[in-house]
């Protein structure tokens, strides 16, 4: 790459959060598809009333699925899928065993840390007993806590009594849920057992939806105040989430006669409906707590919500500990209704420190330099600001035309220089820069394309370009990109751009090009510069033989 640097601004939009939606395991997996699905609706809906909005949600939301079985995330797109400990498992799962879980969670460290790395909000959604839920759950919100995001944790107790787990992977529950207490960690714990009902018998298919779809649709309130911080203090979020003990999520939906407020009644059910949830562990006062208003109707109504459930958070007693945060998500789809997170009163702590990283999204990049051999033409509102796309990464640096070229003081240092395949310290530093802006664009694609120059046999440039391109990908990886959005060809010298009729014709051809792919697959434009092609010096002209001198 070489040494110029282009300026890029963007635009500026509101205060919004990452958030990651984090699944580990099957059981995971299927309450983060039916919160997705929701989402999924909601978007649809709103990009008919808000395209704008959709848009920011879409960008502000992510979704990953960690498994370590390859045929549980056969359903799942590519880019959403995280199969981890490949060498461990077989690629086949962790076999209902917690410990073999936990060696892929470590084969696969790197890969989790950097997906990690790229989000303020992150939500991890796992079950205890059987494998991959119960062995990585508590190491990976461990190592969400060391990036300082705000996690919350959704952890299943399966049921004993109920033979879904035998007596040895019900005590490692057990155990995780120790792990959590003595961490002082703050999880939401969801007990199966309270999902059966010995009266009305019911298949266990029809137990969880009923148990799931609660936190989809709780969990679905929370994303539109999460992702605009605009509605809440983000140090009071951080409180909410300090020191031991659960929290649980509730959710009821208003739906009134169109143009027309709810009733008492409908906003009395609601309120009972949102604070009595009967699967969650959960047995002190209730502290701290977040409390999210959805619909399109009168401050009265508001503030009925609010007074009835303040009356049973503290049952009207004086000197109760709950302290309610009130957020709104106006532009919020059907169904309407109150999201609520109420957690645990265990004592007063201090704040969490939170990298809410939130100066970036107000307006990313603003004045920032980034060397460039080509920017992004145009941005749309779901991708990310203009990065570069070609790194050309053999030859010596190019210098100005008013300074001397380099010369190679032999055949050996030129052949070094046109056939190699590793990166120039400049390249390294623009890769950097590269995975600094993809950290706050998790959903974009990259795909990475090897060219080498015309000189040599066409199997040895297809292997010098797939080198290159492997050298490329493993700096994107190194400082962060995840790997599963990065795709490689190796064209060798099959897709030359220029006849090579000089040497800068050879450098232009000699390159790694990179593609970007929004969510939705489409490629963004880009718009071509040459200013930092890397171009060896020409053969000196040989030396004009003497003329002799002839004597009269």
């Amino acid at each position: 790459m070489g040494d110029r640097a282009v300026s890029f601004y963007g635009r500026s939009r509101g205060w919004t959060v990452s958030i990651l939606l984090l699944s580990l395991g099957g059981g995971g997996g299927n309450i983060l598809r039916s919160l997705k699905a929701l989402f999924r609706r909601d978007l649809l809906v709103t990009q008919k009333s808000d395209p704008k909005y959709a848009e920011r949600l879409k960008r502000a939301i992510c979704t990953r699925f960690i498994d370590t079985n390859e045929f549980s995330l056969s359903d799942v797109p590519r880019d959403e899928r995280l199969l981890i400990g490949a060498r461990t498992t077989g690629r086949l799962g962790a076999r209902h065993n917690p410990e073999v879980a936990r060696q892929a969670l470590e084969e696969s460290k790197s890969e989790v840390d950097a997906l990690l790395s790229g989000y303020s909000v992150v939500i991890v959604i796992g079950t205890g007993g059987k494998g991959t839920g119960a062995g990585t759950m508590f190491p990976v919100v461990q190592m969400a806590r060391q990036h300082k995001c705000l996690v919350i944790p959704i952890f299943v107790r399966p049921s004993f009594e109920r033979h879904e787990v035998d007596k040895r992977r019900f005590d490692h529950a057990l155990s995780v849920i120790d792990q959590f207490d003595k961490a002082q960690i703050r999880f939401i714990e969801i007990l199966n057992d309270l999902g059966y009902a010995d009266r009305h018998p019911e298949p266990q298919s029809v137990v969880w939806e009923r148990m799931t779809l609660p936190i989809a649709r709780g969990l679905r309130g929370l994303i539109y105040v999460l992702s605009d911080l605009s509605q809440v203090d983000p140090s009071d979020l951080s409180t909410l989430v300090a020191g031991p003990g659960r929290i649980r999520i509730g959710f009821a939906e208003i739906d009134p006669p169109a143009s027309q407020d709810p009733d008492g009644q409908q906003i009395e059910d609601a309120v009972r409906t949102c604070w009595q949830n009967s699967y969650y562990a959960f047995g002190k006062p209730v502290g701290t707590s977040l409390v999210c208003i959805q619909g399109e109707w009168s401050n009265v109504v508001d503030a009925g919500i609010k007074g009835r459930l303040a009356a049973l958070a503290s049952g009207d007693a004086d000197g109760h500990p709950y302290t309610p945060l009130y957020a709104r998500a106006p532009r919020t789809p059907k169904p309407w209704g109150v999201t609520a997170l109420f957690a645990e009163y265990t004592g007063n702590h201090a704040p969490l420190a939170i990298d809410w990283n939130l100066e970036g999204r107000i307006s990313p990049l603003v004045g920032s330099e980034i060397s460039t051999h080509e920017i992004a033409a145009r941005v749309f509102e779901d991708v990310p600001p203009k990065v570069p796309v070609v790194v050309h990464d053999v030859g010596p640096t190019v210098h100005h035309k008013d300074e001397p070229k380099p010369s190679f003081a032999s055949l050996w240092e030129f052949a070094v220089a046109v056939n190699r395949s590793d990166l120039s310290p400049v390249s390294k530093g623009v890769i950097r820069d590269i995975a600094h802006v993809l950290a706050k664009y998790p959903f974009v694609k990259i795909d990475l394309e090897g060219h080498t120059d015309s000189r040599g046999s066409v199997a040895y440039n297809r292997a010098l370009s797939e080198r290159r391109v492997n050298a490329v990908k493993a700096a994107l990886v190194a400082a962060g990109v995840d790997s599963a959005h990065i795709s490689t060809s190796f064209a060798g010298k099959e897709k030359l751009l220029t006849a090579e009729r000089n040497t800068r014709d050879l450098a232009l051809n000699r390159r790694v090009e990179f593609s970007y792919f929004d969510a939705e697959g489409k490629p963004i434009a880009t718009e071509k510069q040459t200013e930092d092609l890397q171009i060896e010096a020409p053969k000196p002209a040989p030396a004009k033989k003497a003329t002799p001198k002839t004597t009269p």
